[in-house]
């Protein structure tokens, strides 16, 4: 049975299947050059690959989705992530969807 938190139902479909799916789906694209620049440079590099597969993983555990932390540069990558060409950005609006639910991303995005 699903736990029920204030506003966020919380399953292995939503927070977990989805998010392993999304992040092959993502990195796949990415290795492949679909999200590449328009100069041919790859929208993430080795290092950038690695935090944006610690930020799913923030995001896969159930059990730890609100205690694991998400940092300034795995936010970085989701920024330069959500600069790719509108045919191209419907998985990573997935994940970005998945990201703004987390409670450690409100503070991020805190302007005042």
């Amino acid at each position: 049975m699903p736990k029920i938190y204030s506003y966020i139902k919380v399953t292995k479909i939503t927070i977990g299947t989805l998010e392993r799916g999304l992040m092959k789906k993502i990195t796949t694209d990415n290795d492949s050059g679909v999200f590449n620049t328009a100069n041919g440079d790859k929208t993430m590099n080795a290092v950038q690959k690695g935090k944006f597969v610690s930020l799913c993983n923030s995001l896969l555990d159930p059990a730890k989705f609100y205690s694991t932390k998400i940092n300034s540069d795995q936010l970085d990558i989701m920024d330069k992530l959500l600069q790719v060409s509108l045919d191209k950005i419907f998985p990573i609006l997935d994940l970005y969807r998945q990201v703004l639910l987390h409670p450690d991303s409100a503070p991020h995005f805190n302007v005042f």
